[in-house]
């Protein structure tokens, strides 16, 4: 019961991926089992990556195996702007 409650309060953090892959192969490769994944057609699907902290949402992202794009509260797109830069740095990369 209170599982149920927790995973239904909401998130300080909003957002959702939509996917270019099924939901089934995202399920299947997802790290995260509590994402919420929803299909929308064969070839595409919503991951509601919600969550109360900023770097597990990366992580969320960062699992998945396919493209997609994000709708997010613009607070989520700073740091994952943030975490990329750094990654493109470390690898000798520089973020344009």
């Amino acid at each position: 019961m209170v599982a149920g409650r927790l995973s239904a309060a909401p998130a300080r953090h909003r957002v959702v991926a939509t996917v270019r892959a099924s939901a089934d192969d995202v399920r299947a490769h997802a790290r995260h089992r509590a994402t919420r994944i929803r299909p929308l057609d064969r070839a595409t699907c919503l991951v509601d990556a919600s969550d109360d902290t900023l770097p597990r949402i990366a992580r969320t992202l960062a699992g998945l195996a396919a493209d997609y794009t994000l709708d997010a509260d613009p607070d989520v797109l700073d740091h994952l702007r943030e975490a990329a830069h750094r990654t493109l740095r470390a690898t000798g990369r520089h973020a344009g």
